[in-house]
């Protein structure tokens, strides 16, 4: 995770983290969720404590429905990408179908 807060090895100067937050659960250092291919994807709990909330989440969280521990709600990056805008070129000109900024004239 110390890399995380400053990569020098690859890109100086780069900061992916302010600081190292402790899980809040037990106070300790949190699982890292890792993939061989694609290194860390997320953290976790060690905590068996059972969860205060197991239901009726936003939609946005509807994974931790029904989690028993806390060591089960695992805090990931979504590694999707976004989507593209759609294009289409006519005559040459190739316009987006996502709105455009624009800076102000002089």
């Amino acid at each position: 995770m110390d890399l995380l807060l400053n990569d020098l090895a690859r890109r100086p100067g780069v900061h992916y983290l302010r600081k190292l937050y402790r899980d809040p659960v037990t106070g300790k250092e949190w699982n890292i969720i890792r993939d061989p291919n694609r290194g860390i994807l997320g953290v976790a709990s060690s905590s068996d404590k059972e969860p205060i909330k197991q239901a009726n989440f936003p939609a946005d969280y509807t994974q931790f429905e029904g989690k028993k521990k806390y060591s089960e709600w695992e805090f990931r990056w979504d590694v999707t990408p976004p989507k593209k805008a759609a294009t289409t070129t006519i005559s040459g000109l190739q316009t987006s179908t996502s709105p455009v900024k624009t800076s102000p004239g002089p």
